[in-house]
């Protein structure tokens, strides 16, 4: 979970300096993000241990801002 966590913060920073407002750092904690895996909204490509891949495919954050329609993918 940690990892998943620590790689959408990264991208959601990314997002940030290159303009881009529809991830913003902080806006999942780790309990939603954690509901949000259980409930199959996260799908996950490892490359050993590390987490290198995710989508999401879910309502992100609960607030309900949603930016497009098409879930965002990122990557290490």
């Amino acid at each position: 979970m940690a990892a998943l966590s620590e790689l959408r913060e990264s991208r959601a920073w990314w997002m940030v300096g290159t303009g881009i407002r529809q991830w913003l750092p902080g806006e999942v904690r780790l309990a939603e993000m954690a509901a949000q895996v259980v409930a199959g909204e996260w799908h996950v490509l490892r490359a050993g241990a590390a987490v290198v891949r995710c989508a999401s495919c879910g309502p992100i954050p609960t607030s309900g801002r949603r930016v497009r329609t098409t879930p965002p993918t990122c990557t290490a």
